[in-house]
């Protein structure tokens, strides 16, 4: 119900009042209340009007220093320049009450101003964007053992190549970006801690152009067990346990060195107790020959309860072997080759490779696009095969963190899964900018940077918390601590512009709706009380009016007893 319509409802009203001074009193009163009820229910919920007035120009981050005629502000981010400078778009709306559109100049707006323009009419002229990256997708808390995944687009950079460096600096991952500017790194998270990777971007020249810091919260969470049985040792075994243990994580092993004769835990049965302790079994051919019936049915069965199973193929696969993958759901094309893994790893290394999988999801790709490491889910767990061997040269080559990398993906693709995370948060979480953290204890305390604790109003499980300070923070929820980093609020600054733009154009495709806006309910307010008055004044002069005529009434009742 638009404005017009109240208005002519309380001209209504006004007018039934007048026309009940005499012949229509009751009628007006009627209508009076009626009118009482309307404008009481219209001050508790006011109707909309279309939004009017006059253009409002916003300057933000990434606008030009030239500005145009009118009303003109300038956001915190714009910097020094002319026009007024506001603290907030809520603010510069309190100042200029008649402003009923917005014109945003710059990279578009940000949370905070996004949720005050919420309904108005808006028109973005867009700024250019840094060059550089646009998008970024990293985990900012992980677990030890995993692999870190950053992804992400880069833009205007000729021949750009990315490199991911380790907290020491050492190249962990590098890799060019595809058509469209997209990349993915990955990188092995060893030890729990605060830890800080950095992502450089650089040129065809090898000009850095863009470098960011990626702070992680690397936590030890649960302790996987691994076990590893061997038909023989080969070189690939001792670089394993070293990572598994620089990794944390429990790695047993049994090799076979001759006919009755094996190195580590002789005693292993594949009992149902010893399997459902484990959360990654790792076989090769040999391994699985030397395996009873009976062992290799309680592994299947666990498979199915969820545990995690891979073969590394050490030769071509047996006749037995390929028809116990087809039974399972598993193709494998076999034969002998050397293929390269310079998109996978950035090395120029051929490695020896067994076959290739034909189906299944793809853990390793050669540079032509063959599956040399794939997975099948079975029941709740997973089976996978390698069909990659001398892997021990990742480990001595030159970027070694290529060896963490091909095992971290192993271990999270296929090893047990752990049950799912309750605390969730905001991804690049900025200070200065809002984030819902869910998954907390009524209770739960943060712990800023600077030192200064609260206790966190967390309503449902979550809790909405606004930090002002970049860095280090840390939540405590009852025994349960972790860290989160902040980053500071200039950080990524094309990622940041790319993502207020795209939330500042939605906003425009839905004002191109015509816009509305609630009205005040004080004046609705005041109509339903002078209605309510009116109403009662007429009562009045209707008792008055009736009074004479009952006295005289009663007078003739009274004469007529005598």
């Amino acid at each position: 119900m638009n404005f017009a319509l109240w208005l002519g409802l309380s001209l209504l009203g006004l007018l039934s009042a007048g026309c009940a001074w005499r012949r229509f009193r009751q009628a007006g009163i009627a209508a009076l209340s009626l009118l009482t009820c309307l404008a009481l229910a219209a001050a508790l919920a006011p109707p909309k009007a279309a939004w009017g007035g006059r253009m409002l120009r916003v300057y933000g981050e990434g606008a030009p220093a030239e500005i145009d005629s009118g009303l003109v502000v300038r956001l915190p981010e714009a910097g020094a320049g002319e026009g007024l400078a506001v603290p907030d778009l809520a603010a510069a709306l309190r100042l200029f009450p008649e402003a009923g559109r917005l014109e945003v100049h710059g990279w578009g707006l940000n949370g905070r101003d996004r949720l005050a323009a919420t309904g108005m009419p808006l028109v973005l002229k867009p700024g250019e964007l840094p060059v550089g990256l646009r998008e970024l997708d990293y985990p900012a808390r992980a677990q030890a053992g995993q692999a870190l995944r950053v992804a992400g687009r880069v833009a205007g950079v000729a021949g750009a190549q990315l490199e991911l460096r380790d907290p020491a600096g050492a190249l962990a991952a590098t890799v060019s970006p595809d058509g469209d500017g997209r990349f993915s790194l990955e990188a092995a998270l060893k030890a729990a801690g605060r830890i800080a990777f950095e992502l450089r971007v650089l040129d065809g020249q090898g000009v850095l152009v863009e470098k960011a810091s990626l702070p992680v919260a690397v936590e030890s969470g649960r302790a996987l067990r691994l076990r590893l049985e061997a038909g023989g040792p080969d070189p690939e075994q001792k670089p394993l346990r070293r990572w598994a243990e620089d990794a944390d994580l429990s790695l047993e092993s049994r090799l076979g060195l001759s006919a009755g004769l094996v190195q580590g835990d002789a005693d292993w049965q594949a009992s149902a107790q010893e399997l459902a302790a484990l959360d990654l079994l790792i076989v090769d051919e040999r391994s699985w020959q030397a395996l009873d019936a009976g062992a290799r049915r309680r592994i299947e069965t666990a498979v199915g309860e969820g545990l995690g199973l891979l073969w590394r193929l050490r030769g071509t696969p047996t006749a037995e072997l390929l028809t116990l993958w087809t039974g399972w759901g598993m193709a494998i094309a076999p034969g002998a080759a050397e293929a390269g893994f310079r998109k996978a790893w950035g090395l120029d290394l051929p490695l020896r490779v067994w076959g290739q999988a034909e189906g299944g999801q793809a853990l390793l790709r050669d540079d032509g696009g063959a599956r040399r490491l794939a997975f099948w889910p079975r029941g709740r767990g997973r089976v996978g095969i390698s069909l990659v061997s001398g892997t021990q040269r990742l480990a001595a080559g030159e970027t070694p963190a290529a060896f963490g990398r091909f095992w971290s993906g192993i271990v999270e693709a296929l090893a047990r899964p752990a049950p799912a995370a309750s605390l969730s948060g905001p991804a690049l979480w900025r200070a200065g900018q809002g984030g819902r953290l869910c998954g907390l204890a009524p209770g739960a305390r943060w712990q800023a940077r600077d030192g200064v604790s609260r206790t966190l109003d967390v309503r449902e499980g979550c809790a909405l918390l606004w930090p002002e300070i970049a860095g280090w923070h840390r939540l405590v929820d009852g025994e349960r601590s972790s860290d989160w980093p902040i980053l500071p609020a200039a950080a990524l600054p094309g990622v940041r512009a790319q993502a207020d733009r795209l939330a500042t154009e939605a906003m425009t495709g839905a004002a191109r709706l015509p816009g509305s806006r609630s009205l005040p309910g004080w004046p609705f307010l005041l109509l339903s009380l002078a209605c309510l008055g009116g109403s009662w004044w007429l009562e009045r002069r209707a008792l008055q009016a009736q009074a004479p005529v009952d006295v005289v009434h009663q007078g003739r009742q009274e004469q007529a007893q005598d």
